[in-house]
């Protein structure tokens, strides 16, 4: 995840990249493999939600971040006072339905910025 200013706004954005697990849950999560940002090897789109929730993702970025979890996209959205920029890495019309099911269940679909913004009108 990237933490930023918006400007403009005033607000704080975090961009961060959504992937599905093998198994269909959306995760954030910034590589395509899981060697690099966690504990684990291989493709996250190969690995399931108990794989991936099991591997430690916080250790590469510092010994007080041990053990942390690879969040799911509704414990991001569920963040305050902050707005989301979406990067989807996921293909498929499941994949954009449930990022945009995501947005629209956390209520943060004001708050979330392109290309998220366009799903609106996609899904319509």
């Amino acid at each position: 995840m990237h933490l930023a200013v918006d400007e403009v706004h005033r607000r704080e954005v975090i961009e961060f990249d959504v992937q599905p697990t093998s198994d269909g849950h959306l995760v954030v999560l910034h590589d395509l493999s899981l060697e690099r940002t966690a504990s684990g090897s291989g493709p996250l789109f190969a690995a399931g939600i108990d794989e991936v929730r099991a591997l430690d993702a916080g250790s590469w970025f510092g010994v007080a971040y041990a053990g942390a979890q690879v969040p799911f996209l509704s414990e991001v959205l569920a963040l305050d006072d902050i707005d989301f920029e979406l990067e989807l890495e996921g293909y498929g019309e499941s994949f954009v339905v449930g990022v945009l099911d995501s947005v629209e269940a956390a209520g943060v679909l004001k708050r979330v910025e392109s290309p998220a913004r366009t799903l609106r009108c996609w899904h319509c």
